[in-house]
């Protein structure tokens, strides 16, 4: 039964594109009904990016660097909400001593500590929840992103044998050890660069287990997923430095013009 599902789905795709017409628009009712791989939010989710991918295609009709402006893309619609992300995870490290001298000097009235902390949370115009409330927001995107590239064979079979590089099919894992070592770095260089400095010693210890857990993680998953998924994550994780990159000069700057260093000593 399943067999027969993706067939007639994939002589939709075919027929269309004797037509003129290669579009995933042509296999995904079929596909969807039938198959139905992709559900709930992120199903939706990765339903859209299909359709833009699809899009892209159009105007660029070579499958990877249609991945990399999808991407891209994405980066630059959550750009404002990485924004305060990444400003939120600064400013926290910059008023951090601050913070300590309010909770040293209030430790015997919570009341009165807290109102002093919520002053210069205020001052500083930062949310100690901004972070993790942006991430929350961006999960359902970044992983209906992957969810899409996951899948987009099962809808458009254009992108079955699309070759890039050494790669000989983007909808397979690459045969070779090269993607995943080359995924592993650019995790690491990303969890690197995007770190918030920090003086506490367990914090330090976190992050350098992390730095060595998160591209060993990421370098497995390589090994199993579609090439096409690894072009989004390497081009992801490359925007993700440059961008956070960006982020902490604009924020620095701010720092700077409010005198927080001077402020701090």
């Amino acid at each position: 039964m399943a067999t027969q599902t993706v067939s007639s789905s994939v002589s939709a795709t075919v027929t269309g594109k004797a037509s003129g017409t290669t579009t995933v628009g042509s296999t995904l009712q079929t596909a969807t009904t039938a198959t139905q791989p992709l559900k709930g939010l992120t199903g939706a989710v990765a339903m859209f990016f299909m359709w833009i991918l699809d899009f892209l295609y159009r105007f660029v009709p070579y499958y990877p660097v249609d991945i990399m402006l999808l991407t891209l893309l994405v980066k630059l619609i959550m750009f404002p909400f990485t924004y305060q992300q990444v400003r939120a995870s600064v400013m926290m490290t910059k008023i951090q001593p601050l913070v300590k001298k309010i909770q040293e000097k209030y430790k015997d009235d919570k009341n009165k500590q807290g109102e002093e902390l919520m002053k210069l949370y205020q001052e500083y115009k930062v949310n100690p929840l901004m972070g993790c409330l942006v991430l929350i927001f961006q999960l359902p995107i970044f992983w209906g992103l992957y969810k899409a590239l996951l899948n987009y064979h099962l809808y458009n079979p254009n992108f079955n044998g699309v070759s890039f590089l050494w790669v000989p099919d983007i909808s397979k894992p690459d045969p070779t050890w090269a993607t995943p070592i080359i995924v592993a770095v650019a995790t690491y260089f990303q969890f690197k660069l995007s770190q918030t400095p920090t003086s506490d010693p367990q914090t330090q210890a976190q992050t350098k287990m992390m730095m060595i857990l998160m591209p060993l993680m990421f370098a497995w998953f390589a090994m199993k997923m579609p090439v096409g998924v690894a072009i989004y994550w390497v081009t992801f994780a490359i925007l993700g430095v440059l961008e956070n990159r960006l982020v902490r000069y604009i924020v620095e700057k701010e720092i700077n013009k409010k005198g927080m260093e001077k402020k701090d000593t």
